[in-house]
Order: C-alpha cells, then structure tokens, then sequence
C-alpha cells in the first residue's frame, strides 16, 4: 500500500516547529552573570524612581535606546549582601560593569536592566536616576535603563557636572546643563538647570545670574570654579574681594564682600555646607557665619580656658546658636564639651582620661574611647550636651564601629585591619570578630577579609561572636 503525501502547506508548517525547538523561543530575562572577579562594582544607589516628564515647550527629548534590556533577571546578578553594602541606601541600586556592559543591580542582587555596551557610569543611583555617557552624549537614565533624555538631542545644551560635589548636586535633583556658541571672535554662553524628572528649573539663558555676575565663564570654569554647598546653592568668587551664592531655585545670587578671610581657601578645603539656609565653618581663628540671603557674620573663636586640647569635631547647634566642641584639660583626667561661640563650659565630665574622639557627627553624637589607669580600653557614645547615652562598655578590640561605618579606635592606630567590634548607640554589642582585613561597614552590613575570601554579615541577624 502506498503511503500518501503530505500536502506541501503541512510539510513547511512541520519544518517551521523543528526549527523553533531546536533554536529555542527568545528569552524575556537578562543574561545569568555569576559574582566572578570579572565583575566590578562602581556605583551606589537609592530606590522609587520619579515620574518622568517635561514641561510643554521644552527642548529635553525622552528618548528610548532599543538595545536597553529593562526586564529584570530571575537569578541574582551578585549575591544579596554584597548588593545591599553596594547600594547608596538599604533598598537602592548600584552599577556594576561585566563585558563591557553597565548593569544596574537592586539591593537584593538582581538586575534590573542591561545598557548598551560602551556605556559609562558618571554619577551612583540617586532617587531613581542616574548619569551615564556614551561618546560625546550624556544620558539621564532611569532603574529600568530607560532614558529620561539624553544631551545630545538638547540643541547644543550640554550636561556639566561639577568636579566639586557634582555628585552631591546631582542626588539633590540638580543638574546643570550649558550652550556654547563659539565662533573666530570667542564664546558666549547660556547657562540653565534641570530637576532629575528632566523638567527645566531655569531655562537656559545667556543671562543666568551667574554669568553676570562676575564669574569668568568657560566650559572648564564652570566644571572646576563653581562649588556646590547643598541645598541647591552654587558659590564661585565673583571679584578678587567678594564672593557670590546663586540659587538654583530662586535663581538668584547674592554677593559679599571679602572681609578678613580667604574665601577662595575655605571654597577649596570644601568647608562649606548649607543646612537650612545657614552654613557655619571655621577658618583660622574665626567662624564664619554665612545666611543664604547674603548676611555673614564673623565671630572669633573663644575657647574656655579650662579647653588645653581640642578633639573631635564641631558641631553647629541651629536651635542653640552654639557651636560645640570637645576637648581635655592637660595634667588632669576631665573631658569637656563647650561653646566655642560664647566660650562657656557645657558639661564637665571628672575622672575620666579620653585618649581618642570620632564625631561630632551631624546627628550631634560623638564616639568616645576611654582609658583607665589599668590601660584598659572603655566605648561609649556622648550625645552633643556631653551626656552619655549607655555606660561606657570595656572593649579588647583595635576599634569600634557603629552602625553607620563610623569607628573609633584605641591608643594604636589600626587602618580597617585588626579586631573590631560593632555596638549600636544602644550599647548593644551586634558584631566581635578575630583578625580580619579591610573592615567596613555599609547600609547594616559589615565587609572584611579573612583567609583572601571577603565575607558580608548582615548586622541584623548575626551572632556577637564571628
């Protein structure tokens, strides 16, 4: 008996399921990448990535790259621990390079998308966003590598990020963008600002208050000249003897004269800060005091006399007007906390010798390590009034860490190799551990090395005893 013929319609329907199965349906995740030491981690971030949009009329383009994997991998990239240490806050993101390729990985290890390869970081994961460059354009990119826009669709206008605290203006939701038109008689310039959704803030302008106001403009003055101060203020010098703020969100600038002080100095040793509209720092024998709406105010420094040797660091109290120091009186075992402003006493602790002090920090507490006639070693942690907040605890460490990296060692310098233990400013003891290397402590969780393996403990949910 004959066998019948397949019609023709069957036999290529046939032929097309074979070829499916063995080439296999495409897949919808990212690329499995083991941790190996081809992976470098480069960037740190945070989480809840903003609503993107622009604002009618603007020139910004949302663009969307095609060779962008947004879908998140089913295996982790790296390893949970070592992803949260990694990323800027507890739930954040962080970059990571693997074959050329950037990949931007969440606290838990997974990736979340893949960019085209040749793309580099320039800022960590801030809110969501982050700045990457590919040739001559920069890309304003969210978690699931989407761009928000990217530079070279902007008519010229170019991203410049500062080289003091580029990084810290950016993570305010600053971003600062530049039009050079340049010709055989010079250059002139527009100057303009972005949020991080990609909405201008200032558009750009040839008559940014920055640019009249005295600052010597250019593509390398305004990366290396412009100072960011936090709270979306800018400094630069505007003449030999003053000195200007601009204000992103008012975008306005107030300029002070210079007044028994090297303004350019405190700008370079990255003194100033502004918190609430004020930044106090100290240079040489004053403090200067410098309000946002352009008042400054110059106060001498005045040291109690009981105060032979400061240590620590300051701390400026908004609420008190007090700026709070540390120090010891030689030839006698009392620490004192005072106000540098006033030159009172705060608080006298007796019969105490304190060999070393890490802080003020800006929560207003400061680590104290002290000794005792045995050269035994006691940790504590003093709150900005000098009170303490547990009872000082005997340590046999090289050093203590709290929760938030910050350490203190004993008499012996130990530079992260030695024993460390971590107590909270609870006084609870979460982590001892023998000799190890390169100890650091980042989001709850402590790094170091041991036997050329680098070990993460979640600070949470380990035994005292490591």
């Amino acid at each position: 008996m004959k066998k019948r013929k397949r019609p023709p319609i069957l036999l290529l329907l046939t032929a097309l399921a074979l070829m499916l199965t063995a080439c296999g349906a495409p897949s919808a995740s990212l690329p499995t990448v083991n941790p190996d030491k081809t992976v470098q981690n480069t960037r740190a971030a945070e989480t809840d990535a903003p609503q993107n949009s622009l604002p009618p009329g603007s020139t910004a383009q949302i663009t969307s790259d095609p060779t962008v994997e947004p879908t998140p991998s089913k295996e982790r990239f790296i390893e949970e621990l070592r992803a949260r240490y990694s990323a800027h806050t507890p739930n954040g993101y962080s970059l990571w390079t693997k074959d050329s390729s950037l990949y931007c990985v969440d606290s838990k290890g997974y990736a979340t998308c893949r960019l085209p390869a040749g793309e580099q970081e320039l800022t960590n994961v801030y809110n969501g966003v982050f700045l990457t460059a590919k040739g001559a354009a920069t890309y304003l990119r969210k978690i699931d590598g989407s761009a928000v826009f990217s530079d070279d669709k902007l008519d010229g206008a170019k991203v410049i990020l500062l080289s003091h605290k580029g990084q810290a203006m950016f993570q305010d939701g600053y971003i600062m963008l530049c039009r050079m038109t340049e010709s055989y008689a010079g250059a002139s310039y527009e100057l303009g600002f972005m949020n991080t959704n990609g909405e201008w803030l200032v558009p750009l302008s040839g008559q940014n208050p920055i640019l009249t106001g005295g600052f010597d403009a250019s593509v390398s003055n305004l990366k290396e000249k412009l100072y960011y101060c936090g709270e979306g203020i800018l400094a630069f010098q505007s003449d030999e003897d003053q000195h200007s703020y601009y204000n992103i969100r008012e975008n306005q600038t107030v300029t002070i004269k210079n007044t028994n002080y090297n303004f350019d100095s405190i700008l370079q040793c990255d003194y100033l800060q502004f918190r609430n509209g004020i930044c106090v720092t100290a240079y040489g024998n004053y403090y200067y005091k410098f309000n946002v709406n352009g008042e400054t105010k110059l106060i001498r420094k005045n040291i109690h006399n009981n105060i032979h040797e400061r240590l620590g660091s300051n701390y400026y109290d908004r609420n008190t007007d007090q700026m709070i120091i540390m120090g010891i009186q030689y030839h006698t075992d009392a620490f004192y906390v005072g106000d540098a402003f006033s030159g009172t006493i705060v608080k006298k602790i007796e019969n105490i010798k304190v060999c070393n002090v890490t802080g003020f920090f800006s929560d207003g507490t400061a680590q104290l390590m002290i000794e005792n006639k045995e050269g035994n070693y006691y940790y504590t942690v003093i709150d900005r009034n000098g009170n303490f907040l547990f009872e000082p605890i005997k340590t046999e460490s090289n050093a203590v860490f709290n929760l938030n990296g910050y350490h203190i060692d004993t008499a012996k310098t130990t530079y992260h190799d030695g024993y460390f233990s971590v107590i909270d400013n609870n006084g609870n003891l979460l982590l001892k551990t023998d000799y190890v290397k390169d100890f650091y402590i980042k989001n709850g969780v402590a790094r170091y090395e041991k036997n050329d393996e680098t070990f993460y403990v979640d600070l949470g949910k380990c035994t005292p005893i490591q």
